[in-house]
C-alpha cells in the first residue's frame, strides 16, 4: 500500500498543481471508473487499458518509448485513415518507392513517398535523420517557399504537423489554384481567412486511432506489431528528449514552455519519480 501523486489542474484556467491523492492498492482488482480530473495522465500511478499499451523491449527506454508512441500514431492515422495516403509499412526493413510525392510542414516521413517537407536552419540536421526526400528552409521568403514547395509537386496530400497559423497560411496558398483539403493536426485563426476553394480538416488523429472500435485492426498492428519492432530495430525513434527536473512538480513549466513556443525538435520529459 502507498500513496499517489498527481499533477492536475484544479479550478479552470488554474495552472498545474501537484498533490498527493488516495491510497493505491496493488492487490485491488476492483475499483470505481475514475471521473475526477485528478484522475489523469500526470501522476505516479496511471491506469490504461492493456489494448492501448505498448511492450517495450528491454534495450528501449521510457524516454524513446513515450517520445514516438503519440506522435507516430498521428501520422498513422493521418495518413492512412483520413488522408488515404499510407499502406501499412513492413515491420522490418523499408518499403519500396511508389513513384508518388506528399508535402509534409514541420519535418516527418511517410514510408514508400517522396516526402517535402519544411524545417528551420536549427533544426535541419535532425530532419536530415528522417530522410525527406527534399527539406525545404521554412524562413525564406514566402514568395520563393511557395514556388519551390510546388516545384516539387504535385501531391497526394498535404499535411501539416504543426497547428499553426504560420503553416495554416503558406498550405493555403499551395491550394489557391487547385483547391482541396489541408489535412492539420488542430484548428488555426487563419481558417477563416484560407481561399473559398481551401480547407483545413483537423482531427484528434491519435486518439481516433485508439479509441474508435473501426480502427481496431490499424490500431492492433501499430501497437503490437509495428512500433515494438520498430523502436527495437532503430527505424524510428523520436527527437532528442530534454527533462525538467523536479518531477511532477515540473509540469506546469513544461506547459509553459510548449504554450511560450520554446519547444522544437526536442520532446520535453517528466519523471514522475523523480
Amino acid at each position: 500500500m502507498t500513496s499517489n501523486k498527481a499533477a492536475y489542474i484544479k479550478t479552470r484556467h488554474a495552472p498545474v498543481e501537484l498533490e498527493a491523492t488516495e491510497m493505491w492498492f496493488p492487490n485491488m482488482v476492483k475499483f470505481k471508473t475514475a471521473s475526477e480530473n485528478k484522475s489523469g495522465a500526470w501522476q505516479q500511478y496511471a491506469i490504461g487499458l492493456e489494448e492501448n499499451l505498448v511492450r517495450l523491449a528491454p534495450e528501449t527506454s521510457l524516454e524513446v518509448g513515450s517520445g514516438v508512441i503519440a506522435n507516430l500514431a498521428t501520422v498513422v492515422s493521418a495518413l492512412t485513415l483520413h488522408m488515404g495516403c499510407l499502406s501499412k509499412p513492413p515491420v522490418a526493413g523499408r518499403p519500396e518507392p511508389n513513384g508518388k510525392s506528399i508535402f509534409v510542414y514541420g519535418g516527418e516521413i511517410c514510408h514508400g513517398y517522396h516526402v517535402v517537407t519544411t524545417s528551420s536552419p536549427r533544426i535541419r540536421e535532425l530532419v536530415e535523420q528522417r530522410k525527406a526526400t527534399h527539406i525545404i528552409d521554412h524562413t525564406r521568403p514566402r514568395e520563393d517557399l511557395v514556388r519551390e514547395i510546388l516545384a516539387h509537386g504535385p501531391y497526394e496530400g498535404i499535411f501539416g504537423s504543426t497547428a499553426t497559423s504560420e503553416a495554416t497560411q503558406l498550405m493555403g496558398e499551395l491550394l489557391r489554384d487547385t483547391g482541396g483539403l489541408i489535412f492539420s493536426t488542430g484548428p488555426t485563426l487563419e481558417d477563416d481567412a484560407l481561399p473559398d476553394n481551401v480547407r483545413n480538416k483537423w482531427a484528434g488523429y491519435s486518439d481516433i486511432l485508439v479509441s474508435e472500435a473501426a480502427n481496431q485492426g490499424l490500431r492492433d498492428w501499430y501497437l503490437r506489431s509495428y512500433l515494438p519492432a520498430a523502436l527495437k530495430s532503430g527505424e524510428v525513434w523520436p527527437s532528442p528528449a530534454v527533462k525538467l527536473e523536479g518531477g511532477l512538480a515540473s509540469v506546469q513549466r513544461a506547459l509553459d514552455l510548449m504554450f511560450e513556443g520554446k519547444v522544437s525538435g526536442s520532446k520535453l520529459v517528466v519523471d514522475p519519480w523523480d
